[in-house]
């Protein structure tokens, strides 16, 4: 093969070589969107949970306060499904911020093995 060869077997190819790089930063942005979007709704609803919050303190008929205001609806109505509630709501929020911060740390394109990973973790 003569470096004539080579060089037009190099540009016949060149646009195989940007479109996969052109997919892969298309695929770097949707997983920077897509993360920030579940870290966004996870802050969202640590804020104001399902169900809402107490606006004032619930009192029996003897005057004992049985919820006080700004207390979770949800964990008054359903104690054992509350804790899953936030065990699912910070493991989401977790795992979309240090995705964010790996994409954000100039992690390489090129590398399919930890662009498959990162969007397992999503």
């Amino acid at each position: 093969m003569t470096n004539f060869d080579s060089m037009i077997f190099i540009f016949s190819n060149i646009g195989e070589t940007l479109s996969s790089f052109a997919i892969l930063k298309l695929s770097f942005t949707s997983q920077q969107i897509i993360a920030t979007v579940i870290a966004a709704v996870a802050y969202q609803a640590g804020l104001s949970p399902p169900c809402g919050l107490w606006d004032n303190d619930q009192k029996d008929d003897k005057g004992t306060i049985l919820y006080y205001a700004g207390t979770s609806i949800l964990a008054a109505n359903d104690p054992e499904g509350y804790p899953l509630f936030w065990l699912c709501n910070t493991v989401s929020f977790l795992a979309s911020l240090s995705t964010i911060f790996l994409l954000m740390s100039g992690l390489p394109l090129g590398k399919k093995v930890l662009m498959r990973v990162l969007t397992g973790t999503m």
